[in-house]
């Protein structure tokens, strides 16, 4: 826990120099919480020769959070880590059920805000990944739309505003049984004007993609705000956004949190609250190792693969965290 201490006050100050996406406070209000991801593919899952992999998502840092060392556990097989296209970080073990596989990792999470002395200056790469289209949310099909809602607007920053306040408009909270809720089918999205957070982050992105305007969805976990002294399971992944607006890299979003408190309608583009933690990013996503079955429409909970056949509905798995309460780390 030393290490994790002393590098707190360097992210702060390598965020704010600019070698990060998004600003941050010299003193940004922090969580500091340990996190805790266990899976188990259990016995009677495969025949007695089939073997299996198991795969759990782990948090990366980055300017937003810092991290602790992974302290990982495994039960069928050595446990073996790795980082697919878009830079996820990945746990995976492989074996003959029974696998087991756990981790927990210290997380300190800040809140995030956008620099407003900023100015929007040069060009959106051609190449990024934010431009890469999932295949449930094809985003010629908003472009019509996106082009007559933002009509007369030049700048990325401008129209990227409207399209976050025509997705929080156009879409209402949906209850959590509905069927189709939350893969993020825009065809669905559209058609229902109903969805939850990975629904109103899809929208957000289609959007933003159909205007050349590059952008990708996060996925991870939004903390209760009150302070856990004893650990509480997570249950729904939240999900929000990241749009690319030149000169200014890219700029978080998150419509979903801002349909739950409207207050923070304008917080919520273009910051982030520190109630979180972010585990990966982008959809139709490759493991590592690579899995047989598709790619995954997105990877924020354990997925599991039998005999190269998807056994993710036979993985038993919790997360949940609590808050470090002792003395908070100094910063410089």
């Amino acid at each position: 826990m030393q290490c994790y201490r002393k590098l707190s006050g360097l992210v702060v100050l390598l965020a704010a120099a600019g070698c990060g996406n998004a600003y941050l406070e010299q003193e940004p209000p922090a969580r500091r919480f340990r996190f805790e991801l266990r899976a188990e593919l259990p016995a009677g899952s495969a025949g007695a020769q089939e073997t299996a992999t198991l795969w759990l998502p782990v948090p990366v840092a980055d300017e937003a959070q810092l991290l602790g060392r992974l302290r990982p556990k495994a039960v069928g097989g050595t446990p073996v880590e790795g980082y697919d296209q878009n830079g996820n970080r990945i746990l995976s073990v492989r074996g003959t059920p029974p696998l087991r596989l756990s981790y927990a990792i210290s997380v300190e999470r800040f809140r995030v805000r956008r620099q407003p002395s900023d100015q929007e200056n040069g060009d959106t790469p051609e190449d990024s990944l934010g431009l890469v289209a999932p295949r449930l949310a094809p985003p010629a099909t908003v472009r019509r739309d996106s082009i007559y809602w933002t009509a007369g607007e030049t700048r990325i920053l401008a129209k990227a505003r409207i399209l976050y306040d025509r997705v929080l408009d156009s879409v209402r909270f949906a209850t959590p049984d509905v069927a189709g809720l939350g893969r993020g089918d825009l065809a669905w999205i559209r058609e229902q004007h109903i969805g939850d957070s990975v629904d109103f982050a899809t929208l957000l992105v289609a959007h933003c993609q159909s205007l050349g305007i590059p952008a990708m969805i996060e996925f991870g976990w939004r903390l209760p705000e009150t302070i856990a002294k004893t650990p509480v399971e997570l249950s729904r992944v939240h999900a929000w956004t990241r749009i690319y607006v030149p000169g200014m890299g890219w700029l978080e979003a998150d419509p979903a949190a801002a349909r739950t408190d409207p207050e923070k309608r304008n917080f919520y583009f273009g910051s982030l609250d520190e109630h979180r933690i972010r585990l990966s990013r982008g959809r139709d996503i490759r493991l590592q190792p690579a899995q047989h079955a598709q790619p995954l429409n997105f990877f924020a909970k354990p997925y599991a693969e039998v005999a190269g056949r998807d056994a993710h509905e036979r993985v038993r798995w919790t997360a949940r965290f609590r808050d470090i309460l002792d003395a908070a780390p100094a910063r410089k």
